[in-house]
């Protein structure tokens, strides 16, 4: 499994937009373990001219290969764009990103939120319906 963190600094999660954010952080888990970590470049951060959607569609084409996305906040068109990938959301409360991940590994849910794309609403992760 592949997991997506936003951040400007490489430090903290960023509270920008999905979009703004400078870089994505891809952490590859395996068995519960970080097992590698990758820095993508957001190339359209600077790229005013491009439309907000299209802005947002290229950014999730970068995270094509993760299946959660994690954020401190994101603007409803990113949510549904990211969704509709098959990529599940899950929005934190933490801005560290080695905390934020290891108390996502740990399951300690109360620091995380799940989107539900067919709801359109976020929920505690302890209450989403597996499928």
């Amino acid at each position: 499994m592949k997991l997506a963190v936003a951040t400007n600094d490489k430090k903290k999660i960023s509270k920008d937009c999905f979009k703004m954010s400078d870089y994505y952080l891809v952490f590859e888990i395996l068995n519960g373990e970080i097992v590698s970590e990758e820095l993508r470049e957001n190339p359209y951060v600077n790229k005013y001219n491009l439309e907000n959607l299209e802005k947002t569609d290229r950014i999730v084409d970068l995270l094509k290969d993760c299946s959660i996305f994690l954020g401190t906040q994101m603007e409803k068109q990113s949510l549904d764009n990211i969704a509709s990938k098959n990529i599940d959301i899950i929005i934190t409360t933490k801005e560290n990103i080695n905390e934020t991940i290891s108390s996502f590994l740990g399951s300690l849910d109360k620091y995380f939120k799940y989107y539900d794309s067919k709801s359109k609403k976020f929920m505690a992760c302890k209450d989403r319906m597996i499928k």
